[in-house]
């Protein structure tokens, strides 16, 4: 054998990392949108800040809901979550090595995809509904209220303490890929992380802080042989800044 040869991987183990490749390859599509606007022309940068609002300086302005502009908020919802949540999966898919076809790969996406496209449809909504309400800025996208504030802090942290929480996490799991198997983990996903998600009306949606802050977050819980620690200590982290968030404001 050449030394060239040598150096050459096996069949096997290219295999097994391909659908590591296209899951790293999409979240770094979806971070490249994400950091150029998600197509709403606005920035990433300007948004980003280090507190927490409420701000009380800043007071709610009217905002026109186009249908182009609906479609805009869906997109950057949805890029901003699968730009977030498929590096847990590239994660999984190194630890396990599976050898998956590029079809069966691209299937699993599909489903995994598929359901925090409706995820991002709901958030739209309810993004548009606090709006109209006054209780979000329209433009920096974040609370303006204390009490909303607290709201979702206590209520990711009560949640990340609850038995649902940590069903659903463990649940995060596949023994396949397919569309059904990314179906049914993207579920899983949704469910077990959606109030963490719903975090960004506080700390500001397009806030690149909160973005990378909760990516870590995730990937520690989705990764530590025994998480149930790390749920306590966040959950009553979670609740004692929302908590601030009423008291110190």
């Amino acid at each position: 054998m050449t030394s060239i040869e040598s150096l050459r991987l096996p069949r096997t183990a290219v295999a097994s990392l391909l659908p590591v490749l296209l899951v790293v390859a999409l979240a770094l599509a979806c971070w490249v949108f994400v950091l150029n606007g998600s197509g709403t022309g606005m920035s990433v940068w300007a948004m980003t800040r280090l507190n927490i609002p409420p701000v009380s300086s800043m007071e709610p302005i009217e905002h026109m809901w186009t249908r182009v502009y609906v479609v805009q908020m869906v997109g950057m919802w949805w890029g901003m979550m699968l730009a977030m949540m498929l590096l847990p999966i590239a994660i999984a898919f190194y630890r396990d090595r599976q050898t998956s076809g590029v079809r069966q790969t691209l299937a699993f996406l599909l489903g995994y995809s598929l359901v925090w496209f409706g995820f991002a449809l709901i958030a739209t909504g309810l993004q548009w509904t606090l709006e109209r309400a006054g209780l979000v800025h329209a433009f920096m996208m974040w609370s303006l209220s204390a009490e909303l504030s607290c709201f979702l802090l206590v209520g990711a942290g009560v949640y990340q303490l609850s038995l649902a929480h940590e069903k659903h996490r463990n649940a995060c799991k596949f023994a396949t890929v397919s569309l059904q198997a990314g179906l049914t983990y993207g579920r899983s996903c949704v469910i077990s992380s959606a109030p963490l998600m719903l975090l960004f009306f506080a700390g500001g949606t397009m806030n690149l802080v909160w973005m990378l802050g909760l990516t870590l977050f995730v990937c520690v819980e989705r990764n530590l042989p025994n998480p149930g620690m790390f749920d306590r200590i966040s959950g009553a982290g979670l609740i004692a800044l929302g908590l601030w968030c009423v008291v110190g404001t």
